[in-house]
């Protein structure tokens, strides 16, 4: 059931990221909503490697980020399990 559940706030965070982007730029850079939806898809991955490039530049940072990410999970999951 976790997985689903990781599979679908992953898929809303997407959403809600191209909603965000589409009407950043309706609003502000004076697009129309065709040029924005049409547009939307080479921010989107422009916005990835962007942060790629940022976690790659700061690696030590992107480590210990994981670390802590690591182990909150490990720490949520292994309990159920030991009782079991």
């Amino acid at each position: 059931m976790s997985k689903m559940k990781f599979v679908f706030t992953s898929l809303v965070a997407v959403v809600g990221f191209m909603f965000a982007m589409i009407g950043v730029d309706v609003l502000v850079h004076d697009e129309t909503l065709a040029e924005a939806w049409k547009g939307y898809p080479h921010q989107f991955i422009r916005s990835l490697s962007s942060l790629f490039a940022l976690a790659w530049q700061y690696k030590f940072v992107t480590f210990i980020f994981c670390a802590i990410a690591m182990a909150v999970l490990y720490v949520r999951v292994v309990p159920p399990i030991k009782n079991q």
